[in-house]
């Protein structure tokens, strides 16, 4: 049994690599469950979306998209937005934490973003 959740950098920035992100993602969850190791009811894969904090983007900082063992949904959950870098991929690890991981599977995340996140003294970063 396996948990994989996705945090994806879902920011202006990202626009170029969405499209790859989204195939990507479907490539792994098949090729997971195509290797015959995993029935597909014994893989849920999940979403974590993330942009920035206010005022920099209004919209959300992270938005959550359940375990689900159809993959597709996942990554047809990806959408793009604004933001300075850095981004709130420390607020989408903590999300993470907190999801409804099942007690017996392997637990997987995976960070996709092309920016550090805040707290970390980067151009661009403002106090929060």
């Amino acid at each position: 049994l396996s948990d994989i959740m996705f945090l994806q950098d879902a920011t202006g920035s990202q626009q170029p690599y969405i499209d790859t992100a989204r195939n990507k993602i479907s490539q792994i969850c098949n090729t997971l469950i195509s290797g015959g190791k995993f029935a597909p009811q014994d893989l849920r894969f999940g979403l974590i979306a993330f942009r920035d904090h206010p005022p920099q983007d209004q919209s959300f900082v992270t938005q959550q998209f359940p375990f689900t063992t159809e993959f597709g949904v996942v990554a047809s959950n990806l959408a793009t937005g604004s933001g300075d870098r850095p981004e709130a991929q420390s607020d989408a690890l903590s999300a993470a934490l907190k999801v409804d991981w099942k007690d017996n599977a392997t637990n997987i995340v995976v960070l996709i973003t092309n920016s550090p996140p805040h707290g970390v003294g980067e151009d661009g970063d403002v106090s929060l």
